[in-house]
């Protein structure tokens, strides 16, 4: 995956606390594309900052069903600068309507073993 660490595509969105696309919470930042609903079967971004001086690992990373048990999508992170990571996601087709993905993010801030999830917004 080739990124370039200058492109403010990187930076969260402003208001993050009140975005769906984005998830703030004990220091850590999740979010995908601002303003951009998902497709099935489309590659898409997932960013992740953490406060800059803080302890951090990704103990384990993954997109799963939250409305039905689909199995779970494992996720890589690469990180591309001291506090930012960057992962793509895809997610499968679903012949109901209500199919409900979500990012979920197992994690050490500070040596305290944390969660941190995101409901994504699919068309």
């Amino acid at each position: 995956m080739k990124v370039q660490k200058k492109s403010e595509s990187y930076l969260p969105p402003q208001n993050c606390i009140d975005v769906s696309t984005c998830h703030l919470a004990d220091g850590v930042t999740l979010w995908v594309n601002d303003n951009l609903r998902l497709k099935a079967e489309s590659e898409f971004l997932i960013r992740l900052r953490v406060e800059q001086g803080r302890s951090f690992e990704i103990r384990s990373a993954k997109i799963d069903g939250k409305s039905m048990n689909m199995g779970y999508i494992p996720l890589f992170f690469s990180q591309i600068n001291n506090d930012t990571y960057i992962t793509q996601g895809i997610v499968g087709a679903c012949d109901t309507d209500d199919m409900v993905w979500q990012v979920v993010i197992d994690y050490s801030i500070d040596d305290v073993i944390k969660q941190v999830s995101l409901t994504l917004p699919m068309i």
